[in-house]
This record gives C-alpha cells, structure tokens and sequence, in this order.
C-alpha cells in the first residue's frame, strides 16, 4: 500500500459503448441466408490464425486426439473462405497428430472480419462460463466406470474422478488468472510497527498478540466494538437481533480498556 500522495497514476483504457452502426448489407443478406454446410478439406489447405489467443498444451492435445479417435470427427473446425481457422485449434492440432489427411469444415463466410475476431473468442470463453451438476456427473462416471468404459478419455484426470466419486470434496475449479497475485517486491510497502492514518482510520503492521501493538493502534483511545472472529461477530448480529444465541452471552460491551482487546468482549 502506497500512501496518497505517491500512488502512480494507473494506465486506463477507456471503454465506450459502440453506437448502432448500419450493417453492409451484403453481409447481412448472407447472414440471413446462411445454412451450416460441413464439407470435407484437406489438413494442409488449413491454417492457425496468428490472432488466435487460446493456448494448448500437448497433454490436451493429446486428450483431443484420443477424443476423436473414440467418437471420431463429431465437431468440425470453423474456418474463413480462405481456410484461416476461426474455432477449432485444438481438434487441428489433435487431427495433424493423427496423420489425418482431410477433416470436417463449416466456412462461415457470412461473417464480416470483426466478428470473426469476437467469434474466435466468444467460441472458447463462454463454454468456460458453464458449470457442473455433481451429482448427475458422479452418476454419469460411476456408471460409465461400472461398464469398464475408460473415462479419462472424458478430460478428467483419475485422482479428479476419486474426488468426484468421493462425493465430499467439490470438483476444484478452474484457475481464473485474474486471481494470479503480482510477485513480490523486492523492498516492503510497509515494515513492522508501522502505523498507516487513512482519515478517521488506522492500520498498524503489527502482532495481534503483542499487547503494546493495541495500544499504538489505538492511541489512548476506547474501540467501540471488537469482533475477533467471524464468530464473535455473527454472535453479535444475532444478539442485535434479538436472539438469544447458544453460548447464554446476553449483552456485549466493548472492552474495558484498549490493552484488553485481545481477549475479546466483556460480558454483562
């Protein structure tokens, strides 16, 4: 934490809402007459396009690959006029390790350049967005297990598969970047004992066990209210309330004094 005075002006990217704009009508004439056709070319009249922000790990790869080899070519790639992949790395990648010489294709050529580009993103984003029914999932595996099916072919490692059979650990999620932490510093913002103002507030870097550290926070002063824990302070609203709790606490006061915060509330 910076103070005020010398936090950087942080970089913004201002974000404004598109106005209605009128459509080529070319391509809206091609987007209402557009059906699906799957048609059939060849691997190497295909290409990855250099915009393409999704990545693959080879173990996926290898996982889309055995995917296809067991339920064959069920999704086909999307691709331009030109044979520029849209949506369907993956399977591209996963067919060229097979040794496929053609594979199933759907040209959306009633999309205009911008859209392509929302596309090849929207494709691979909103399916992160879905979720699971555990139990219809842990039904599904233990059924499948059951017929000596192989389900790691379904992408779930074996350990994930125990934890959902196990049914008492949730299926861990998938990594959000934007939970990534920045590294550290390599100088501290802030250092023991330091006592940061912030208006009517203070924060001090200090021990919760060390009586003295109470005493700086609070500079002679008396804390209003003091909720050690999560329980103290549910306890608290129910109290307010007017429940009567299970701990037989009827009314709360603050400490007696800043030194006794540590111990928590003193009871009437």
């Amino acid at each position: 934490m910076l103070p005020l005075d010398q936090t950087p002006n942080p970089r913004v990217r201002a974000r404004r809402r598109a106005l209605p704009t009128t459509k080529d009508p070319a391509l809206a004439r091609a987007a209402e007459a557009f059906a699906p056709q799957v048609s059939e070319r060849r691997l190497v009249d295909l290409k990855a396009s250099v915009r393409n922000a999704r990545t693959h790990t080879d173990r996926q790869i290898h996982l889309i690959a055995e995917s296809i080899r067991e339920f064959r070519f069920t999704t086909p790639i999307l691709v331009t006029t030109d044979g520029e992949i849209v949506a369907g790395h993956g399977r591209y990648e996963a067919a060229k390790l097979l040794g496929m010489e053609t594979v199933p294709v759907i040209c959306v050529d009633h999309l205009g350049p911008q859209q392509i580009r929302a596309l090849r993103i929207a494709d691979n984003r909103l399916a992160e967005l879905s979720g699971w029914d555990d139990e219809i999932l842990k039904l599904e595996l233990g059924e499948l297990i059951d017929l000596d099916f192989e389900v790691e072919i379904t992408g779930f490692e074996t350990a994930q598969i125990d934890v959902i059979l196990d049914g008492n650990t949730p299926v861990a999620a998938k990594a959000d970047p934007l939970d990534a932490l920045p590294a550290l510093r390599d100088v501290a913002v802030t250092v023991r004992d330091d006592l940061w103002l912030l208006g009517e507030h203070r924060i001090l870097c200090g021990d919760a066990r060390e009586r003295g550290d109470y005493q700086t926070l609070m500079g002679g002063e008396l804390a209003q209210m003091v909720c050690p824990s999560s329980d103290d302070l549910r306890l608290f609203r129910r109290l307010r309330n007017g429940g009567s709790g299970s701990s037989g606490f009827e009314v709360m006061r603050p400490a007696a004094d800043a030194a006794s915060v540590s111990a928590g509330w003193s009871v009437a």
